[in-house]
């Protein structure tokens, strides 16, 4: 049983989520669980996030301004900051979590380390979300790829995606510098020549070797060792070849004002007639990518039409 409150919070125990429900009185906030007992202290505000939704032990509580990071046994498990960019720990997805202090950025674990420098900004994929040992952080306005030991594994970019090696789905990635884009590896190794758009389906996302790229407004697939497969058309389908589901690909050609196209094999051979391209028939043309032999059926994706 609780006491009057001028506000209760209580989805989470409800939805039996939770043991511990969020109170406002007095223009304070406090957590207490669901024998009544208070298990914090008084706050000016603590955030629905983590304990209160039941996601994990932690949430967020904000006093004279600062937050700070706290257990469900009231332990203070984080200094203060000037806000909690990213709470991953809170919402039970990983052990790290991204703070701010002023115009500056860093990486924090739950045994209160600091786990990397102070950047003007960091992203939140990779490391903080629990799907790699790596970040990509922004300084000067250049981009870069650092590890969970603070060590750059990148040269400085333009631009650097996220998808690849970040994400923790190969070891590559794609960067751009001086408005062209290139594959590296984990090493800095420059795995690709520099072209104008690089799609991340294949290659970079671990689906196959084999990735899609652009240049002078034409499309041509590549391999690993940066060998072209395939003649440059006026677009090329990710599905099959480049998501590694068969080893057949879609490719079309712009003839006037509209688009056809034809299914190609690894060897560049045409093996239907040219068909005249509809945004309604597109799970046909993906059938049609997917005929033939598989390279790993087991691994099978689907995904949204992508052209480049």
């Amino acid at each position: 049983m609780s006491d009057w409150f001028d506000e209760i919070w209580i989805n989470g125990l409800v939805k039996g989520r939770s043991k511990y429900y969020l109170v406002r009185k007095d223009g304070k906030s406090a957590v207490f669980d669901e024998k009544g007992s208070q298990v914090s202290e008084w706050f000016d505000w603590i955030e629905f996030d983590g304990l209160i939704k039941g996601e994990s032990k932690y949430y967020v509580a904000k006093r004279d301004g600062k937050v700070a990071i706290f257990d469900r046994e009231g332990n203070q498990v984080s200094d203060w900051f000037d806000e909690i960019v990213s709470g991953e720990l809170i919402k039970g997805k990983s052990k790290y979590y991204l703070a701010k202090k002023g115009n500056r950025m860093a990486i924090f674990d739950d045994k209160r380390r600091q786990v990397s420098n102070w950047f003007r900004k960091i992203g939140n994929d990779g490391l903080v979300r629990g799907e790699s040992k790596y970040y990509v952080v922004e300084e000067n306005d250049e981009i870069a790829i650092f590890d969970d030991k603070g060590n750059q594994v990148s040269d400085w970019f333009d631009w650097v995606s996220f998808d690849g090696l970040v994400k923790g789905e190969s070891k590559y990635y794609v960067a751009e510098k001086n408005d062209k884009i290139a594959i590296f590896d984990l090493r800095g190794k420059q795995v690709s020549s520099w072209f104008d758009e690089i799609e991340t389906y294949g290659l970079v996302k671990g689906q196959s070797k084999y990735y899609v790229v652009e240049k002078n407004g034409k499309s041509a697939i590549f391999d690993l060792k940066g060998n072209q497969v395939s003649n440059w058309f006026d677009c090329v389908w990710t599905y099959g070849l480049i998501e590694g589901t068969s080893e057949r690909y879609v490719a079309g050609v712009n003839k006037g004002l509209d688009l056809f196209y034809a299914l190609f094999n690894l060897k560049g051979r045409r093996l239907t007639e040219w068909r005249k391209f509809d945004f309604n028939d597109l799970e046909s043309l993906e059938r049609l990518a997917l005929s033939g032999s598989s390279q790993n059926e087991s691994k099978r994706r689907t995904k949204k039409l992508k052209t480049t």
